[in-house]
Formats: structure tokens, sequence, C-alpha cells
């Protein structure tokens, strides 16, 4: 189960990169090298994920680790963003105090904020007893 999440994870930080590359006018070939250079990947390895031609079992943990690290710069340049908006249309908006959506989710948990936050609420998870109240 975790291994096919993973692949999901992957291929869908793939496709998007992908569909980011190809929306600047790259061709599918270029796009493939692009989408290797960011995240650390060849260019047959993405041209594989993007044919779904990965098995779930096959996903390496520096693939899963590369797609987590460019969902977060993602998110940090959205967030980025939503702060300037806010900022030049003037709201305040209720329970907006993070960075990013989760963080204060993740503090309150006593989980570390930032870089990792999301793994260790993860991992926290993972260590509740089955069936088990948190």
């Amino acid at each position: 189960m975790a291994d096919a999440a993973a692949l999901e994870i992957v291929e869908r930080r793939v496709a998007a990169e992908l569909r980011r590359e190809r929306a600047a006018g790259q061709p599918l070939k270029a796009a493939f090298h692009a989408v290797a250079r960011r995240l650390g990947l060849s260019p047959r390895r993405v041209r594989a994920y993007h044919h779904r031609e990965v098995e779930a079992e096959d996903v390496r943990a520096a693939e899963l680790l590369a797609a987590h690290a460019a969902m977060r710069e993602e998110l940090d340049a959205l967030c980025a963003r939503l702060d300037a908006i806010r900022g030049l249309i003037g709201v305040e908006i209720p329970g907006a105090t993070g960075r990013w959506p989760g963080e204060a989710m993740a503090q309150a948990r006593g989980s570390r904020g930032g870089e990792g936050g999301v793994l260790a609420a993860g991992r926290g998870l993972a260590a509740r007893p089955a069936g088990g109240s948190p």
C-alpha cells in the first residue's frame, strides 16, 4: 500500500512538472530533460514515470524525497504569492499565521514546523496503536 502511495506521489509530481514545461512551450523531449534536472532523475526515468512504466515497488527513496522537495517548493511559492496578494489588498485572513497551511497544525501536534513537518507528522501517525485514540 505504501509503495502505491509513493508511486502516485512521484507520478503526480513528474506530471505536474511536465505540464509546466509544456505550457512554457518546451517540446516533450526537452521537458523530460528539464524535469530530470529539476528532480535529480535521468531523462529516461522521467519518461518512464510519464508513460507509467515504473512499478510501485521500484520507486526509489531519493525519487520520493525529490518529489516531496519539489512539492514543498511549489507550496512555498504559492504561499509567498498569497502573502503578497494579502499585503496588496490589506486583508488579514484568520488562522493564516504560518508560511504553509499545515505548519500551525504540525506545531500544535508537537512535530517540527517547516522542512520535515509533514514527515514527522506521518511518523507520529504510524506510531499510534491500531484502533487507539491519539
